[in-house]
């Protein structure tokens, strides 16, 4: 864990070196270079604390997220809702199918899809992210739809 906030910290520095001894408020250059570099560890610190939480609450993205366009196989105990949802997802056209899988296999606890995969799926689909937006929500109204009609039918 030192080792690697060590990394982190010279890695951040020389990203971004914008360290100058005029500017130190210590006269020691040496003091006033490690209190420089205590500020990066504070931050760096924080995003490794940081990161640790997301892993622990299911909000992490370790960037190897796919596009989704198979349909997985309908588990044999499914709820009716679910095997009205699967007929729904087999009648969508495939640009709602692929957006809608793939939204439901990497959209966890409220976050959003890593922005990497937003942008691989719609130059995949070869759509804009209103049109993502557009496609999920299409694709919810067709399950919510769908399963009050199959309620409907089922209180006859």
């Amino acid at each position: 864990m030192a080792e690697y906030l060590v990394d982190n910290v010279f890695a951040a520095f020389a990203r971004n070196p914008l360290f100058d001894f005029a500017n130190a408020k210590l006269k020691d250059d040496n003091k006033a270079f490690l209190v420089y570099l205590n500020g990066i560890a504070r931050n760096e610190l924080t995003n490794i604390y940081r990161d640790q939480k997301k892993k622990q609450e299911g909000k992490w993205s370790d960037g190897l997220e796919r596009i989704v366009t198979e349909i997985p196989p309908l588990p044999k105990n499914a709820t009716i809702e679910n095997q009205v949802k699967y007929e729904v997802l087999q009648e969508l056209p495939f640009n709602h199918r692929v957006v809608y899988l793939t939204y439901m296999s990497y959209e966890n606890m409220g976050c959003y899809l890593p922005r990497k995969l937003q942008k691989a799926l719609r130059e995949y689909l070869g759509i804009s992210q209103p049109t993502v937006r557009v496609y999920k929500k299409e694709v919810l109204d067709r399950f919510e739809l769908a399963l009050k009609g199959f309620k409907f039918i089922k209180e006859e």
